[in-house]
């Protein structure tokens, strides 16, 4: 399941006067640059005596997002279901975006990707995270968990890494939780590696936060048909860079089990220094550091 490309289809922008709608002007432009839809309306247009009068017909077929700074609209909004990004600012700081996912304080600018992520969110889609010259890595879905049992199977591959669910209905309970739970709090966690190629799901990679660690963790696991092939290091590079220059984060750490000298290998070659050795749920592990 490869998602690429943006599903929104139109963005709605629902302010409460002309003069909010000033930093959103880039924004705009951008949006019509990528073939999204825009439309400006007037809170006091959109909304009537508590209640949103939007036309019942385009707007709930369109994939749409709403973008609005008055607090009644996004409250009206949320619960029409619909996908809503608030917008906080100097005059309405007193507005209620309470249980709104995601508000916008600072939208000078806003890259047209973020509002294809929030949509995204609200849609139960896969964020793509980015791509290396021979694979895409995104977001993990259920639809996924198939291709993570071809790839766990192989016992080269759980000699050192901890195994999925023993049946597949698990192994799904666990990625819709860990979708709401991580993805959705951190906005980073381990993903799903794609090869460009062919399409096939051949492992996963990523960003944790290891319980008794501040420094986050970079984790990989790829199927035993690729490995060898250079392709752990290139994804493994992207994700450091897209930690350093998306997350701004500035460690990374890697915790691998003594005897995996390949995983040791590879953190050499992506610039990880040892540290120490420590026991981990009782197995002793090398603890690597890189600086960025």
């Amino acid at each position: 399941m490869e998602h690429r490309g943006y599903y929104l289809e139109k963005v709605y922008f629902i302010l409460t006067c002309g003069k909010v709608f000033l930093p959103f002007e880039e924004s705009i432009r951008e949006l019509h640059k990528m073939g999204i839809a825009v439309e400006v309306l007037l809170a006091e247009e959109a909304f009537e005596e508590d209640k949103l009068i939007l036309g019942p017909g385009v707007e709930q077929t369109l994939q749409a997002l709403y973008v609005t700074d008055h607090g009644a609209v996004a409250k009206a909004l949320q619960e029409a279901k619909r996908a809503v990004l608030g917008y906080r600012h100097s005059q309405n700081v007193s507005e209620g975006f309470a249980g709104i996912q995601y508000v916008l304080e600072s939208p000078e600018g806003t890259p047209t990707e973020y509002f294809e992520r929030v949509f995204r969110r609200y849609a139960g889609l896969p964020w793509s995270i980015l791509e290396t010259e021979r694979c895409y890595v995104r977001e993990s879905c259920e639809e996924d968990v198939e291709a993570f049992y071809r790839i766990y199977k192989e016992p080269e591959v759980t000699r050192y890494t901890e195994g999925l669910y023993e049946h597949a209905v698990s192994e799904r309970a666990y990625i819709r939780e860990y979708i709401e739970k991580v993805y959705a709090y951190f906005e980073f966690g381990i993903w799903t590696v794609v090869l460009k190629e062919s399409g096939e799901i051949i492992g996963r990679a990523g960003l944790s936060v290891r319980e008794g660690f501040e420094v986050p963790e970079l984790g990989y696991v790829f199927g035993v048909p690729w490995q060898g092939k250079g392709l752990a290091k290139e994804v493994c590079e992207g994700i450091i860079k897209y930690a350093k220059e998306e997350l701004e984060m500035t460690q990374l750490q890697v915790l691998i089990q003594v005897g995996n000298e390949a995983s040791v290998g590879l953190a050499h070659r992506l610039g990880f220094v040892k540290k120490e050795e420590l026991e981990v749920e009782g197995k002793l592990h090398i603890r690597m550091l890189l600086e960025m």
